[in-house]
C-alpha cells in the first residue's frame, strides 16, 4: 500500500487537541476509463466516496457512498492500495489539528443504475458520475490548481495526487 501525507498548516503551528476523520474512496476502472465525480460548477473531478459512519466498517462505507454520489452498486471491493492523511488547522479553533485518513480502494460496480441521493452540499455542487479518460481529468484538475481565479475545493490536491499516481502505473 502506497501512503502519503499532505499538511496544509504552517509547520510551526502548535496544536492543544485533533481532531480524526476516516473516509474512504473507490478506484474504479472499465477499459481505459476511470469512474470519477465531477463537480458541474466548480469544474473538478474527485474519487467516489466519503465519511466513514460510526456504526459503519469500511466496506459499508464504499458501498453507501458509491450508490450515493453515483448512482452505482459495488460488486467488489478488491484491496485497499493507497493511505493518505492529510492535517490542517480545524476551522472550529485554530488549536485543534484536523486530520483526515482517506483510504482508497480498488472496486468494481454492477451494470445496474439507481438513483443518486446527494448530500445538500453535493447537489450546489453538482455532482456527476463520469467514465472519463484519466489524463483528462488530471489536467482539468491541474489547470484548476493553478488558476488564481478559480476557488479549488479542499480535495483537489489529495485527489490529483491519487490520479497522477495511477497514471504512473503504480496502482492498477
Amino acid at each position: 500500500m502506497i501512503e502519503h501525507s499532505i499538511i496544509h498548516y504552517n509547520k510551526n503551528q502548535i496544536f492543544n487537541t485533533e481532531i480524526h476523520r476516516k473516509a474512504v474512496r473507490a478506484i474504479i476502472q472499465r477499459q481505459d476509463k476511470i469512474l470519477l465525480v465531477h463537480s458541474t460548477n466548480v469544474g473538478d473531478y474527485k474519487f467516489p466516496g466519503g465519511g466513514v459512519e460510526k456504526q459503519e466498517d469500511d466496506s459499508e462505507a464504499l458501498r453507501r457512498e458509491i450508490q450515493e454520489e453515483c448512482g452505482l452498486i459495488l460488486s467488489e471491493i478488491k484491496e485497499k492500495v493507497i493511505r493518505i492523511t492529510e492535517m490542517s488547522q480545524s476551522k472550529e479553533s485554530g488549536t485543534t489539528l484536523f486530520k483526515m485518513i482517506s483510504e482508497y480502494y480498488v472496486c468494481t460496480v454492477k451494470a445496474e443504475r439507481v438513483r443518486q441521493k446527494l448530500d445538500k452540499y453535493e447537489e450546489e455542487l453538482g455532482f456527476r458520475p463520469v467514465w472519463i479518460d484519466l489524463e483528462k481529468a488530471i489536467e482539468q484538475n491541474k489547470q484548476m490548481l493553478i488558476s488564481s481565479k478559480v476557488n479549488t475545493p479542499s480535495w483537489l490536491e489529495r485527489e490529483l495526487w491519487v490520479m497522477e499516481v495511477m497514471n504512473k502505473g503504480k496502482v492498477t
